[in-house]
């Protein structure tokens, strides 16, 4: 079962949210504001987590840039959903920070469950590959280490450029191919 962590200080928007995903197969966690959210998420990293902007203790713009910073964390995909932060330039800032999607409260159900679906499709697309960037990054930093000839060294590089340019040529998120690239870069 998917799990997906809701950050949101009005118990009316978690109630919902939470009617709206268990209704459609999703398991549920809820926290109040971004420092709960962090607590919960490391003691059991949901699937998905799904956050407001504007919260006490900690806002949703300070959890995104702590959720992007954090290992284990920053894979999990994480989208803004706000009716209060609505400008183009909060977006902009939102995806910026590494924000997976900008939804605007209220959304139609079935529109907002269908971009939630596209997310992690995309995000579980996307693991592997990544994953597999990562190692040979690893390895490239070994041969380097070693003395490994320059022109294996290019030969890996070429490797993972092309790797880098199928995940951005693949992904039709705004948050998932880019910004997951730019992390690698």
């Amino acid at each position: 079962m998917t799990r997906i962590l809701i950050v949101d200080d009005k118990e009316e928007n978690v109630y919902y949210l939470q009617a709206l995903l268990t209704g459609h197969g999703f398991g549920v966690d809820s926290a109040r504001h971004g420092a709960e959210a962090l607590v919960k998420a490391r003691q059991a990293p949901p699937d998905m987590l799904i956050s407001d902007l504007l919260m006490p203790v900690m806002d949703g713009y300070t959890l995104l840039r702590l959720w992007k910073a954090d290992a284990r964390l920053k894979q999990i995909p994480f989208v803004v959903y706000t009716a209060t932060y609505t400008e183009p330039q909060d977006e902009r800032l939102a995806l910026s920070l590494g924000a997976d999607a900008f939804i605007l409260k209220p959304l139609e159900p079935e529109v907002f469950l269908a971009r939630l679906r596209e997310i992690l499709a995309i995000a579980a697309a996307a693991g592997p590959v990544l994953q597999r960037i990562a190692e040979q990054r690893a390895e490239l930093s070994a041969m380097i280490g070693a003395g490994v000839p320059a022109s294996v060294q290019q030969m890996m590089l070429g490797g993972l450029a092309r790797m880098k340019s199928n995940l951005l040529n693949n992904a039709d998120g705004p948050g998932m191919g880019a910004d997951a690239v730019k992390e690698i870069a």
